[in-house]
């Protein structure tokens, strides 16, 4: 076990106390749980995390993630799925977590989907990163 992380756990357990509405704080925890493995208490904090912020993507995410390493995939692909409604520009990782989980319920037609998007999106990123922007200086009209 970190110590680092059962530090952090012991420090956002502390917190809690003070400050029981702080969804951060659950989701901190919940966090550093998983870390350490103990994927069942993750999904608590996570789930508690999400009823006091019901719009933080990344604690539904997380959540899946935490799932599926319980094995309890049809729950991590629900809260992928809860996760990408919920954010407006999902990165490749969200699709690719998604397609895992699929794959393991042998749902291949989906985790095809999955991953067809996870590279799409990786696709534009790159194209998007060497696209070059155009700047003009208030010196000159010369573009560089």
């Amino acid at each position: 076990m970190s110590t680092d992380a059962q530090r952090e756990i012991d420090r956002c357990t502390a917190s809690i106390i003070n400050s029981p509405n702080d969804p951060l704080l659950f989701h901190t925890r919940g966090y550093y749980y998983g870390q350490i493995g103990e994927h069942l208490k993750a999904v608590d904090d996570y789930t508690e995390s999400i009823r006091l912020k019901p719009e933080d993507f990344a604690a539904f995410a997380n959540r899946g993630l935490s799932y599926s390493n319980l094995g309890e995939y049809q729950k991590a692909i629900l809260d992928y799925d809860g996760a990408i409604r919920l954010y407006p520009d999902p990165g490749p990782e969200l699709y690719t977590a998604r397609a895992i989980a699929h794959e393991a319920l042998s749902m291949f037609e989906a985790a095809a989907e999955d991953r067809a998007m996870a590279e799409e999106i990786t696709r534009l990123d790159e194209s998007e990163e060497l696209e070059e922007p155009v700047t003009e200086t208030e010196e000159s009209n010369h573009y560089y």
